[in-house]
């Protein structure tokens, strides 16, 4: 509930602790080096404020015509700002909890904290000023309370130790019918038809969630969308079997579509409800469907390649088939040690595992030549002497008809191969932020060649 009258009476309030703030040499100076444009969005009043410190002199504004530029957006009440400047709110556990919603350069914002600290006792003089003594009452009254709460606080620890497992824990548990993945049907190769529609409803389904993050409609503070390299989560996926595994990364969602995840519960897990694929407790970068062979999404930079080496020792060693491991990575994992481990355990076991790197020209935020001294990823496996090819990821036939062959040869000769796609993304590392480091003419050289309407045409 707003502290405030109205809004006339919390954009009073706020634009004169702005100009304030912009008259206190102190922490001017430690906003100085900080160029960033910060827009602030007020729900329960409908309104915007802007702060612009990206010019030679500070400025901010309210409610501009149209949407202005900004570096960081941060969606949240009334309430929640009267908190923060009384020194009531945790802003990291505020985001956390979706009190605050951040969109934009988070981290850069959390900088600006600490320049603000003076700006935390001109707030009550303001709010004094301007008659409302009552609030300042009201927050004297709670830290009051608070402190007494903590004095009489009585510490209990009580740990039942009989309800821990004993161990060592069983790694053999049967899985129920329900849960076994249906056994493998002679494979087809993927017609152009079914390339298009996967790719298609892998772009509906992101395009989706690219407007309700920007509406804060979302439980979460960071979303990696794959917008312009669908054509290879089809190639790929569409040439496997259900009981072949695949391990992917914070970008996955195309690829868990393409293997042939229920698309509402999938949605519903992004939500975080209690109907998605992992009750809601996943979310984006953890989506998981072992009923499809999907061991899940992951938000640890390379971790799929030791994932992917476990299920095809998995596959070799326990269910003796031809069955494969597919692993999804990005460019800027390959830098990761755990890149090279995997890889050559791999090799050295002889695993049925296909690597498959798509090199979108960027790793979060670093081109690919800035990031890797060797920029042909392809080339990294013959330290491995794992058979590499490099491929067009935005020609989805000619890459489904080169992924079927190299898929054919792993089932046939149980040995790794790694491919190397190069594709492109249209959106930022995570949505929102404004992809100040691609060039514009790169853009839209990449937008001329959309895998979509490559196929189409």
């Amino acid at each position: 509930m707003t502290p405030y009258k109205d809004k006339e009476e919390f954009v009073r309030i706020l634009s004169a602790l702005w100009d304030r703030i912009f008259n206190t040499p102190e922490i001017m100076q430690g906003l100085a080096g900080e160029k960033i444009i910060v827009r602030f969005r007020f729900t329960d009043f409908d309104t915007t404020l802007y702060i612009d410190n990206s010019g030679e002199k500070p400025i901010y504004y309210w409610d501009p015509e149209g949407d202005a530029p900004f570096d960081v957006e941060m969606i949240q009440t009334t309430e929640a700002s009267h908190k923060f400047w009384m020194e009531d709110l945790n802003v990291p556990l505020a985001i956390a909890t979706r009190k605050v919603i951040a969109k934009g350069s988070v981290q850069k914002a959390l900088k600006l904290l600490p320049a603000l600290k003076p700006a935390f006792k001109l707030y009550p003089q303001i709010l004094a000023e301007m008659g409302r003594n009552d609030l300042l009452q009201k927050a004297a009254a709670k830290k009051r309370k608070r402190r007494f709460k903590w004095f009489k606080r009585k510490v209990v620890r009580t740990y039942d130790l009989s309800k821990l497992q004993p161990f060592p824990l069983s790694l053999k548990k049967e899985l129920q019918p329900e849960e076994r993945p249906p056994e493998p049907k002679p494979s087809e190769p993927p017609h152009p038809l079914d390339l298009l529609r996967t790719m298609y409803t892998i772009r509906a389904f992101e395009q989706h969630l690219a407007h309700a993050f920007k509406e804060g409609d979302i439980p979460t503070e960071a979303i990696h969308l794959s917008i312009g390299q669908e054509a290879v989560a089809a190639g790929v996926c569409l040439n496997l079997r259900p009981t072949d595994y695949l391990n992917t990364t914070h970008r996955g969602h195309g690829h868990i579509i393409a293997k042939g995840a229920d698309l509402g519960r999938m949605m519903a897990e992004i939500y975080g409800k209690a109907t998605g694929l992992c009750k809601g407790k996943g979310g984006s970068m953890h989506v998981t469907d072992r009923s499809i062979g999907v061991l899940g999404a992951n938000g640890i930079v390379g971790a799929g390649y030791l994932l992917g080496l476990g299920a095809g020792f998995a596959i070799k060693h326990h269910e003796k088939s031809d069955n494969i491991s597919v692993v999804f990575a990005g460019d800027g994992s390959v830098n990761q040690g755990m890149f090279h481990e995997a890889m050559n355990m791999i090799a050295l076991m002889r695993l049925p595992v296909l690597v498959v790197v798509e090199n979108n020209l960027y790793g979060e935020f670093t081109r690919i030549d800035r990031h890797s001294a060797v920029t042909d990823i392809q080339k990294r496996a013959s330290a491995y002497g794992i058979e590499s090819y490099q491929m067009d990821g935005n020609d989805a036939l000619s890459l489904s008809r080169e992924m079927a062959s190299v898929i054919e040869k792993i089932r046939s000769d149980g040995l790794p191969r790694l491919v190397e796609v190069k594709t492109y993304r249209y959106h930022g590392h995570m949505e929102g932020e404004p992809q100040v480091y691609k060039p514009k003419e790169e853009q839209e050289e990449f937008l001329q060649k959309d895998p979509i309407d490559r196929l189409e045409a």
